[in-house]
């Protein structure tokens, strides 16, 4: 595995405004419209597909070709999400033995999850962190709204 920094695409490179000016990478493929959730989403992916797709839609940064990696994201969410439900019915602990415990399976799961959402989010700029390096502009008005707003008064 190759060290030192990872390489960054020109699209976040031109959002972030390139604070190192380091040379770009090339020209990357412009983002299109159109994504939809794979069949195979369990419920509470589903669900956070529906909460983050739409956003990440509106920003251009989702596409029929990131819909795989976005459906990884959001299934690590929904064994978060599982595995908790589990704890909450079940507790943090299983019985052992005559008088020992151990942690429930479901926490070993639920902390995995955790860490892999994490790597997720940090790509979609789903955390502060990676919030703060990305600058955005502020969305255009829609042009219907500002005619509607004119001509309404």
């Amino acid at each position: 595995m190759p060290k030192g920094r990872k390489k960054v695409p020109d699209g976040i490179n031109a959002l972030r405004g390139n604070p190192g000016k380091r040379k770009r990478l090339g020209v990357a493929p412009a983002f299109t419209s159109g994504a939809q959730p794979p069949k195979w989403l369990s419920k509470y992916a589903r669900e956070e597909w529906d909460l983050v797709a739409g956003e990440l839609a509106t920003l251009g940064m989702l596409d029929t070709v990131c819909t795989t990696v976005l459906a990884g994201y959001c299934e690590a969410a929904g064994q978060i999400r599982q595995a908790t439900e589990i704890i909450k019915r079940r507790g943090l602990t299983i019985k052992c033995g005559i008088d020992g415990a151990k942690p429930h399976p479901a926490v070993a799961m639920r902390s995995d999850a955790i860490k892999i959402v994490k790597a997720f989010a940090a790509e979609f700029g789903f955390t502060p962190s990676s919030k703060a390096s990305i600058n955005l502009a502020p969305p255009e008005e829609d042009k219907l709204h500002t005619f509607l707003k004119v001509h309404s008064a």
